[in-house]
């Protein structure tokens, strides 16, 4: 151990002189029974005992099925839900902290979630120097590592940054250990190119596995140019011709991008599976089929053998190529019966989804989520000083509160322009708006529309003329722009809002759930009305709505069930009541 090493006092409070260490693979209760054994009343020690029977509660599993092994843990409370338990932010960041402690204090060798052991002379003398918050933040984990392995700055290797990442994923509670090393490196190697004095020492960085697509231009030009003119041909197809053999009708603006995104994938795949890139001239050349397979089995493999969805798409899109676009009918059927191969049984709600709708069956959740709007417009109201968060604030409660109303798509969302989607009708008090989506941007080709109520368009209004000039101050067209006055990210926006409503009510929940929120909630107070649910949805068949909501009207045939026993035994134990009276009488006399 190194003199600035946190870990010093381990054992200080709660590890007994002659305590064995805990067992290879303890678990929370392991953990509970060896602070049960300490005498000790001081208040870290009893909140430490408390805080892990809390966390018990917030995994919903025994204590003796919760492992004590950091990366294991860290996985269970990625998926808790502090909601589910009535739990407060506060309450439960302090659980998280306890529970670390206790861990931490009985020997497990874990990293700290606030390192509060500073670091070497050495390295607080080149943390000095860093002149931005983001560089001393992002590093500063990274330099409280090294100093309590007794690293100093100019002793840094890759080796000591493989550690570091081998460390934080085995043994840190913290979420996204990924995305924590990748930040570090990142600011390491801009320390190495601006910061004076710093260790000369970069570090190189592999691409995520997620991005494993090349960039266009890396591929031929003659192959680039042909994919432009496919999907240009695709999306302006001449209605007088649709009498024709080949005819197919013109796709979608957001079908044209899907596209493009998953012809550059399918390229991709290929060059990794060792197709030479140069020789990848054209479509033509993709939809060969032995190509075809090699990509396919490839795209496979990265995702773990499974049959997705996305690889069905992919292989109906090489399909779609050949026998509309290169017109080779024999590579077009060869094709087909490859892409028939890949079957998926229909899927309704996943897992996930099921669990996080289980929430909503608990009423103070609903009513967090429901009064979530108004409750963040009241609270900004009281202090209205201009502040960008606050703004912010309030879009993602305007945001939360269209989701509720009006369950559409995060694409339909990011998408609203007030002048040409939100249509205004009479004056004053009399005053409605009605959200109108036409057909042809929507997912299923069915124009959404519906009225909002009163107490949704004054929050638009106040939105609208207080709050929106503040989160872009450029003209904008959207109903909720970027910085710069564009068209948000749906998956950035989507991760927002989930951010927001974790963040404000500890419900764990993302924006397309709102959608099944909706026909969960109808659902339960009109349990055979199925055909709502799959007009509010817009699904085009009833089946696909059912899919989803199986497992609920499953749940509540059940319910019906038990009161049908509650109903026929309750005669029984009235007999048996009076059965039991006349006998005593009989007795009696």
């Amino acid at each position: 151990m190194t003199p600035y090493d946190t870990q010093a006092d381990i054992g200080h409070a709660l590890i007994a002189g002659d305590q064995p260490a805990l067992p290879t693979h303890a678990t929370l209760a392991d953990v509970l029974t060896r602070l049960e054994a300490d005498p000790s009343r001081e208040r870290r020690h009893v909140e430490m005992k408390s805080a892990i029977r809390k966390m018990g509660e917030a995994l919903h599993r025994p204590l003796i099925d919760i492992p004590a092994d950091p990366a294991q843990l860290r996985g269970l409370i990625a998926a808790a839900s502090r909601a589910s338990i009535g739990m407060s932010k506060e309450r439960w960041s302090r659980v998280r902290s306890l529970t670390l402690a206790a861990l931490r204090d009985l020997g497990i060798d874990m990293m700290p979630g606030r390192d509060i052991g500073g670091v070497s002379p050495a390295w607080k003398a080149l943390a000095d120097q860093l002149s931005t918050k983001a560089l001393r933040i992002g590093l500063s984990r990274f330099m409280s590592h090294c100093t309590r392995r007794g690293v100093e700055p100019f002793d840094v290797s890759c080796a000591t940054f493989e550690e570091f990442d081998a460390f934080i994923k085995g043994k840190s509670l913290w979420q996204k250990p990924q995305v924590i090393y990748r930040g570090t490196v990142r600011r390491w190697n801009t320390a190495v190119e601006t910061v004076p004095g710093w260790p000369q020492t970069p570090i190189p960085l592999a691409v995520h596995e997620h991005f494993y697509s090349l960039e266009w231009a890396e591929f031929p030009a003659s192959l680039t140019a042909d994919v432009e003119a496919f999907l240009f041909h695709a999306a302006n197809q001449d209605e007088l011709c649709e009498l024709d053999d080949d005819y197919v009708s013109s796709v979608k603006p957001s079908t044209v991008n899907l596209r493009r995104r998953q012809l550059r994938q399918l390229a991709s795949v290929l060059v990794a599976s060792g197709f030479p890139i140069e020789k990848l001239t054209s479509l033509a050349v993709l939809i060969e089929p032995e190509n075809a397979k090699s990509a396919l089995r490839y795209q496979r493999g990265r995702q773990g053998g499974e049959t997705t969805v996305s690889l069905v798409q992919l292989a109906w899109l090489l399909c779609t190529v050949a026998r509309y676009w290169v017109k080779n009918r024999d590579h077009a059927e060869e094709l087909r019966v490859i892409a028939g191969r890949y079957k998926m049984k229909p899927k309704g709600m996943t897992d996930r989804n099921r669990s996080r709708l289980r929430q909503f069956d608990h009423k103070p959740n609903q009513d967090a989520l429901l009064h979530l709007p108004a409750t963040v417009m009241n609270q900004v109201k009281r202090k209205p000083t201009g502040n960008p968060a606050e703004a912010r604030r309030v879009m993602l409660a305007l945001a939360v509160e269209l989701l509720i109303i009006a369950p559409m798509r995060v694409g339909n969302l990011t998408g609203l322009e007030p002048d040409r989607h939100i249509l205004e009708f009479g004056r004053g008090r009399q005053r409605t708006r009605r959200i109108y989506i036409p057909k042809h941007e929507t997912k299923t080709d069915t124009a959404f529309e519906l009225t909002l109520p009163m107490s949704c368009g004054a929050l638009m209004d106040e939105y609208l003329k207080t709050y929106r000039g503040r989160v872009c101050s450029v003209p904008s067209p959207y109903l909720f722009p970027s910085g710069g006055g564009g068209r948000r990210n749906t998956i950035a926006f989507s991760k927002a809002i989930t951010g927001f409503v974790e963040n404000e009510t500890g419900i764990k929940m993302h924006a397309h759930l709102f959608r099944q929120l909706a026909g969960k909630f109808y659902l339960d107070a009109h349990p055979t009305d199925i055909e709502t649910v799959r007009q509010i949805l817009g699904h085009r068949s009833t089946a696909t709505t059912a899919r989803y909501y199986v497992e609920q009207r499953q749940a509540q045939a059940f319910g019906r069930y038990d009161e049908t026993l509650a109903e026929l035994r309750a005669p029984s134990r009235r007999v048996h009541r009076v059965a039991h009276r006349q006998n005593s009488n009989g007795m009696g006399q």
